[in-house]
């Protein structure tokens, strides 16, 4: 029994990635209230996600407020752009339901999917990468359709987690880890497919 509650044992392990993930939960529900900001608050979860929860580092509140500093004004600015797309795909997919125009309104929701989980490449590029606007713009569009079977593993933990928040709101403070860290197990693989050797050496040094 002592064993069991070792700080080093499995158990413990695991309760402290709990514990971490619920704390990045609600930073990330906390950074993105004001819904423009959603977009920093994301990629600085893709980070902390990626460095505390997947690699063991420490210092994760750091980790986090670092990297949402960091990549406040670019993820900002294409967020804003995928939630201008996202909120319009929504309007449109509540009218053509209304009108009982069901062609359409599959069209508008499959639309809405590939947004949203563009809006995921976005988001996991900025965290992971530097370029312009523009570049970040068309690079994570290119990866996401150079991927098409891959982007479904993108897709479905954000479906299931939108899902379980609905069902039970609580868990909105602790799902924004497990379904980014689920999502960026498929990203991952996509950016070590275009990454150039010398990269990936300093990736797994």
């Amino acid at each position: 029994m002592r064993r069991l509650f070792d700080l080093e044992s499995p158990v413990m392990g695991c309760l402290f990635k709990v514990f971490d993930a619920i704390v990045l939960g609600l930073l990330w529900v906390l950074c993105s209230l004001p819904i423009v900001t959603m977009g920093a608050a994301s990629a600085a979860l893709y980070i902390a996600t990626r460095r505390c929860l997947v690699r063991g580092e420490s210092y994760l509140l750091r980790t986090f407020f670092r990297a949402f500093r960091e990549n406040w004004k670019q993820a900002t600015l294409v967020w804003l752009l995928a939630l201008s797309l996202l909120a319009l795909l929504a309007l449109d997919a509540a009218m053509f339901r209304s009108m009982a125009a069901g062609g359409l309104y599959w069209v508008i929701l499959a639309l809405f999917c590939l947004v949203l989980t563009w809006s995921a490449y976005l988001l996991a590029y900025c965290a992971r990468c530097q370029g312009t606007a523009a570049e970040v713009l068309r690079i994570s569009f290119q990866l996401l359709m150079l991927h098409p079977i891959r982007a479904l593993g993108v897709l479905l933990p954000l479906v299931g987690g939108i899902a379980l928040a609905l069902i039970a709101p609580g868990l909105v403070f602790f799902l924004p880890a497990p379904v980014c860290w689920l999502e960026s197990r498929t990203i991952e693989a996509v950016f070590r497919l275009h990454m150039r050797p010398e990269d990936l050496e300093r990736e797994t040094a």
